[in-house]
């Protein structure tokens, strides 16, 4: 009887044991998640969302913590605003649906910027091995797109924001929401569901210029049109610059010659949301023909023999590097990253 008592004690205890180590767990699990939450200033419209938006968290997290554990990648991954999200979700507010978009799209406005097809030789032959234009004071603040399919305006109008800086030392922040709330009719925009970057030219350009951010701020939604209580900034669109290649080298040589290029490359890959830091890589991009974000190259350079492209994004500074991505280069057009380009004209 002694020994059988000393049995169940001991079962006891050790059921205790287990039950406490699950207890601490679910409170740390549960303190990480709100830490998250508080960071990010998350808040969800019922327990029931807080509990599904917590499982999708841990579910990231893990993952998170599986590639950072992997010594062969070339770039780690971290928590950030998109971390309670899915990647369908994701997927779904980058990619909305592409018929569904054009049948959508409203082009009665749009006119077709002019086009000056640039050959390689206007570009410079002898440039650096890296450089990077915010060297040179001509790149404005990282903004937040936020959970709004706008990139196609934070790409165009921070690369206008960048030429007019190199033309005439002159800096300016523009109405991102000006674009978002008054290009919807004609414009070839879908709002907060995508655009088109030639629709932003022809806005600005029909237009003679657009409204500074200060004065119409960014909402992160479409709104009615209120172009004409606020100021303009007169500008004069002459056109954009293109150049037909997927030669890395040559895009090295206009980058530095023209200033930052605006890009369309393949960000639908769930390691593209969770970048934190590092060289780019992954390999479901070479295998992938989406055409999905709109980002701005501004510089080049290589680390431990790896070279890579320093592009600006739209998804505020806790994504990044403080905003920035370096991505691989000499990589077979890695993520399409040269196959689309456009330089404006001024």
């Amino acid at each position: 009887m002694i020994s059988l008592g000393f049995l169940i004690l001991g079962l006891n205890f050790l059921s205790y044991q287990k039950s406490e180590n699950e207890r601490n767990n679910q409170t740390q699990t549960k303190n990480v998640f709100d830490e998250y939450c508080n960071d990010f200033n998350k808040s969800y419209h019922s327990k029931q969302e807080y509990g599904v938006r917590k499982e999708i968290f841990l579910k990231n997290l893990n993952a998170i913590n599986k590639h950072n554990g992997n010594n062969s990648e070339t770039y780690k991954m971290s928590i950030n605003q998109f971390t309670d999200m899915t990647f369908k979700e994701l997927y779904d507010l980058n990619y909305p649906d592409e018929g569904e978009s054009s049948s959508k799209m409203d082009t009665t406005k749009y006119t077709s910027p002019e086009t000056e097809n640039l050959l390689s030789d206007s570009f410079e032959e002898n440039v650096p091995d890296s450089f990077d234009w915010r060297n040179f004071d001509v790149i404005s603040n990282i903004k937040d797109q936020k959970l709004c399919g706008s990139c196609f305006i934070y790409a165009v109008l921070e690369e206008i924001e960048s030429q007019i800086k190199i033309k005439t030392n002159q800096s300016y922040e523009f109405s991102r929401q000006e674009i978002l709330d008054c290009a919807r009719k004609g414009y070839g925009s879908l709002g907060c569901s995508g655009g088109s970057l030639y629709g932003v030219h022809s806005y600005i350009k029909n237009r003679g210029g657009i409204s500074e951010e200060k004065f119409y701020p960014y909402e992160a939604k479409e709104n009615l049109c209120r172009s004409e209580k606020f100021p303009k900034i007169d500008i004069d669109l002459k056109g954009i610059k293109i150049f037909d290649t997927e030669d890395e080298d040559i895009l090295k040589r206009a980058l530095y010659t023209l200033g930052p290029i605006t890009v369309i490359i393949d960000n639908l890959h769930d390691s593209f949301f969770r970048y934190s830091s590092g060289i780019y890589y992954e390999q479901e991009c070479n295998e992938s023909d989406a055409y999905s974000h709109a980002v701005v190259i501004i510089g080049y350079g290589s680390s431990n023999g790896k070279d890579y492209w320093t592009i600006k994004n739209s998804y505020g500074e806790k994504w990044g590097e403080k905003g920035y991505m370096r991505i691989a280069r000499n990589q077979n057009n890695h993520c399409k990253i040269s196959s689309f380009n456009m330089v404006t004209k001024l």
